[in-house]
């Protein structure tokens, strides 16, 4: 894991904890968010919304993350329609700004950014049965980047949620290392790739 992860990871945690405090201090709303992630992915989990003005939150939460990634065949491979995918499970731990446009009614647009940590929860190394043998290893962590937008409607307390966000990683996750009886012949180096994925989430917050 580089040195810019790994302060991305510190600074999230640090941000996490102060959150998890915060309610008994700041106004704030507890929400419960779930959908999709990338190809055949789910994310469910839980945020805080803190209200750091009438336009501004702070807004950390914690989900469970499944993700599936497609396993990039060797540059050898002839049968280009087939498709593998892996599935890990992440802890994923965004930390968000959030600004609310206001239109004096029920239903209020948002757009959002910050960053992410998240932590490997399933198999670290999958050996290749497709591709005439080798692996495939993804990160313990992963870090970076989270850009979004969506609305809240509802009056009071108790509002709807969706949201589109992008998550744009900045470490290496996937390690494809495809093996072959004739490997000496045609050497093909390891893939990898980082996380770019993009979710769709509803929730609800009171």
């Amino acid at each position: 894991m580089n040195k810019a992860v790994s302060k991305t990871v510190i600074l999230l945690m640090v941000f996490g904890l102060s959150g998890a405090f915060a309610p008994f201090v700041w106004a704030n709303q507890v929400g419960i968010n779930a959908g999709f992630q990338g190809i055949e992915g789910a994310k469910l989990g839980v945020f805080y919304a803190l209200d750091l003005g009438e336009a501004l939150q702070f807004q950390p939460g914690i989900y469970y993350t499944l993700r599936n990634y497609k396993v990039p065949p060797p540059d050898w491979y002839d049968i280009a329609d087939e498709k593998v995918y892996d599935t890990v499970r992440f802890i994923e731990i965004p930390v968000l700004l959030k600004y609310k446009i206001n239109l004096n009614n029920p239903f209020q647009p948002f757009l959002f950014a910050g960053g992410y940590a998240a932590f490997r929860i399933s198999e670290q190394r999958i050996f290749d049965n497709s591709f005439s043998g080798g692996f495939r290893q993804y990160a313990d962590v992963d870090g970076g980047v989270v850009l979004g937008a969506g609305f809240e409607h509802g009056r009071g307390r108790m509002k709807f949620h969706l949201d589109f966000r992008a998550n744009i990683g900045l470490s290496q996750v996937q390690k494809v290392e495809h093996g072959m009886f004739l490997s000496s012949i045609m050497p093909t180096p390891p893939i990898e790739n980082k996380n770019r994925s993009l979710s769709i989430l509803v929730g609800i917050s009171f």
